[in-house]
């Protein structure tokens, strides 16, 4: 008896777990009548020269920028939130902080130590 069997190869077998990296826009998660939209529109207008001139320029830069950080800091302040640690959790999980930091990567909380 001549039976047609296919088989199939196993091709994921010697490759790990792996996940499609997306870039996403954080902002269509977020209500218009959110607070942190509000608070980016205010600190937006500010003035950000005379941060810029306190941000030290002697070792390693942060690939964020001060203003933005400004913003994830003021945010984080909003919602009683004071530790470095936490801040820069939350920029790991909330949406909120993802969407102030505007696609750059989670700063570690050394970053906010040296900022702050």
């Amino acid at each position: 008896m001549n039976r047609n069997h296919i088989q199939q190869g196993n091709y994921t077998k010697l490759s790990g777990f792996r996940q499609v990296v997306l870039s996403l826009d954080y902002g269509f998660q977020i209500g218009p009548k959110e607070p942190v939209r509000l608070l980016d529109a205010v600190l937006e207008e500010l003035d950000y020269t005379r941060l810029q001139h306190l941000y030290s320029s002697k070792g390693r830069k942060s690939l964020v920028p001060p203003h933005l950080l400004f913003k994830v800091y003021v945010l984080a302040m909003t919602e009683g939130i004071v530790s470095v640690r936490k801040i820069a959790e939350q920029c790991t999980k909330n949406i909120h902080y993802m969407w102030l930091l505007q696609g750059y990567p989670t700063p570690s909380h050394m970053v906010f130590h040296r900022f702050f």
